[in-house]
């Protein structure tokens, strides 16, 4: 049997719920940034949280982002730590979805988090 991550409708709302967040992405950038850095993913084991890793992991992508030419950054969250680690770095929040928006066929929120996430920005 599929794991119940990985069912097609699930699959589907995930690329659902991310096609949301891009939609217009550049007319919520300032029009003086012509080339970004995409934070896709940042994610740290378990045993190595909170000691500031995430947070080093991004300047050090900064660093070579601007040596690239990058005058902005852009990230999509989907996790409640990471929207709060990007929002003490200074993100501002340019989009927010609800995830009790994405139901699955038996009309169920299919996003329900463990550790209490309530949107995507």
């Amino acid at each position: 049997q599929e794991e119940e991550w990985k069912s097609p409708t699930r699959i589907k709302l995930i690329l659902d719920l991310l096609d949301r967040l891009n939609v217009d992405k550049w007319s919520l950038i300032p029009c003086d940034v012509e080339k970004i850095l995409y934070v896709e993913v940042v994610s740290i084991a378990d045993g190595y949280r909170r000691r500031g890793l995430a947070k080093e992991l991004l300047e050090l992508s900064y660093a070579a982002a601007r040596q690239q030419g990058c005058t902005g950054a852009f990230a999509e969250c989907t996790s409640h730590p990471s929207q709060m680690l990007f929002g003490t770095i200074g993100y501002r929040v340019l989009r927010e979805i609800q995830l009790k928006e994405f139901l699955g066929i038996d009309g169920l929120p299919v996003f329900v988090c463990p550790d209490g996430t309530k949107t995507a920005q």
